[in-house]
Formats: structure tokens, sequence, C-alpha cells
């Protein structure tokens, strides 16, 4: 099921949220797409850039590295309401469908780039 379009007030292909948006491009400095109103969100390459950038700030939020698990969980429902002491069903059904676009044949370990 992929929502083109967005559910409710998450827009676009990422579900972001125009307000997620607009701080991004304007406070973080996030300016390869211009968002000067929701529906610049409907353009799938400005959702996934904003999607994009908000899971890089999200992956340091508050000054440190943090989790996939964390990122995951304050991607849906915003930082301040991650609760990792109760793994929600949320990451739970991420980690069920992300192990379906794992490789099984690659190798664990290091990764090499030639």
């Amino acid at each position: 099921m992929r929502f083109l379009n967005g559910v409710g007030a998450r827009i676009g292909l990422m579900g972001i949220d125009y307000s997620t948006a607009a701080w991004l491009y304007k406070n973080l400095g996030y300016k390869a797409y211009k968002v000067d109103s929701v529906d610049d969100l409907d353009s799938p390459f400005v959702s996934m850039y904003f999607g994009a950038a908000y899971v890089a700030w999200l992956s340091e939020y508050e000054g440190r590295e943090r989790t996939a698990e964390f990122v995951v969980q304050a991607y849906l429902g915003g930082p301040e309401n991650v609760n990792l002491q109760e793994t929600g069903p949320l990451w739970r059904k991420f980690r069920e469908t992300i192990r379906y676009y794992e490789d099984p044949r690659r190798e664990r370990g290091s990764c090499t780039i030639s």
C-alpha cells in the first residue's frame, strides 16, 4: 500500500507535513527545493528530499547519534514521543518489513566499495 499523496496532514510520498518541511528549509538550510506551500510536497522529489533531510536531522537529534529504532519512531511520531523502553508496534512492523529487502547472500560485517 503506497500513499503517493500522503495521509491526512502528512503530505506526499514520504509523509512529511508542511510545517516540518518549511522548518527544515528555513531553519536548517535544506534549500535544494523550495517549499512555499503544502502543494510543493506533492512532488515526489521534494517529498523525498525533505523526508531524507528529516531522517538526517533525527539521526543526530540533540547532538548525539541515534539508533534506527529511535529514528523510525521519531519520524512517525515526533522525537518528543519516542519511548524506547516500550518498543512500539510501528518499530516491529518496520523491522518485519525491512527484512524483505535485506539480501540473505550479503556477507555480514565490513563493507567494501571498489
